[in-house]
């Protein structure tokens, strides 16, 4: 069975955002980083995001107007997933690929689905 579920989200900040120094305590989530992740699991929630326990494939429709890497918006996601209960954890057993490509709407829209594993 493959399940597929899309969610539209504001776009999340770069891994060079997510946290900051803070003396005393060595690497702590910024600010904006918990902003973010507050809103964003009001967003699922609104979406009725359900939870999956099988391996999935993760992409990420980014905004073509986004600056910055690519890449460096993943962690983000796999992260603010696993925190609404929609993924177990973002390891490779549950996390099988991801994907990035752009488009035009000013969110950025993630699509969840199901995949079956191989066994090579």
């Amino acid at each position: 069975m493959i399940t597929d579920a899309t969610f539209d989200l504001d776009l999340g900040p770069s891994v060079n955002a997510m946290y900051a120094n803070a003396p005393g305590r060595g690497r702590i989530k910024s600010k904006a980083y918990k902003s973010w992740v507050r809103g964003q699991l009001k967003a699922l929630l609104a979406q009725r995001a359900r939870p999956v326990q099988a391996p999935v494939s993760i992409e990420l429709f980014l905004p073509d107007t986004m600056r910055g890497d690519a890449s460096n918006r993943i962690k983000a996601v796999e992260d603010l997933l696993v925190k609404a209960g929609i993924i177990p954890n973002d390891s490779k057993k549950f996390v099988r690929s991801v994907g990035i490509s752009f488009h035009g709407a000013a969110q950025m829209r993630v699509r969840v689905q199901t995949v079956t594993q191989r066994h090579d």
